[in-house]
């Protein structure tokens, strides 16, 4: 799939592509292992852009489809405690989709996954709506195939368990482009195998281009959403009573 594809109505095609051909979509929690077929588990690692992540749930709401949206509780690069992204986290939770933890290890780096729980203890306290029996792992690399062997806390799954990873097709647009060809054109759609479908907001909400047109395109609209949000935190128009 070429990059210039990646945007709001491909994303559209796609999502009526797998409804047309008789594709269910299910939440990782519902997925029957003895039921596969015609499955697919929509799955969104939100890495930069939360705005992108309402871009797209708007449209799955539209489509009749239900997805899970996994944020970074260490991201560099928006703050799930602000008061701009709880509201926007509220209206991907209110569209019907399920918010969930996205696990940063490198953050940690040997010893990470003692941190699981931590970090879901925090997610849950100011998302209580949050599925915190899901987990997805921050830019997994080399290790992805590996993950399906680890011992994660009591009750905690991830999306890399080899019915997720392995048995089901696995299809994601990491770096901007599908790595394994596109999912509605893969042999495991002929077939109507279950698939797992993995995409990232970022490359999808804005007309980018190349991968890296698109990053310049999100850092310039960052820019001017930064010098808004300085100038309101020196200069605020309206001080809230508190005591």
């Amino acid at each position: 799939m070429l990059l210039h594809e990646l945007d709001l109505d491909a994303y559209t095609q796609m999502l009526l592509t797998f409804k047309r051909s008789g594709y269910q979509a299910v939440k990782f929690q519902d997925i029957d292992e003895t039921d596969l077929d015609n499955k697919v588990v929509y799955r969104h690692d939100v890495d930069v852009t939360v705005e992108g992540a309402v871009a797209l749930a708007r449209v799955e709401r539209q489509c009749d489809v239900v997805s899970t949206y996994y944020f970074l509780l260490t991201s560099p690069l928006y703050n799930m405690l602000s008061r701009e992204i709880s509201d926007q986290i509220h209206i991907i939770n209110d569209l019907g989709h399920d918010v969930a933890l996205h696990f940063n290890p490198h953050y940690y780096g040997l010893g990470a996954l003692q941190y699981i729980k931590s970090e879901l203890g925090i997610l849950g306290k100011f998302y209580p709506f949050a599925n915190l029996e899901w987990i997805s792992f921050h830019r997994p690399g080399a290790y992805a195939g590996q993950l399906g062997q680890i011992q994660l806390p009591d009750g905690v799954h991830h999306t890399y368990e080899p019915l997720f990873f392995e048995t089901l097709g696995y299809f994601s647009d990491s770096r901007g482009a599908w790595s394994h060809g596109h999912p509605t054109e893969s042999e495991d759609f002929r077939a109507n195998k279950g698939m797992q479908v993995l995409t990232h907001p970022i490359w999808w909400y804005q007309d980018g281009g190349t991968a890296g047109e698109t990053l310049e395109h999100e850092a310039d609209r960052r820019r001017e959403e930064l010098l808004i949000q300085i100038r309101s935190e020196v200069f605020p128009k309206t001080t809230t009573q508190f005591l």
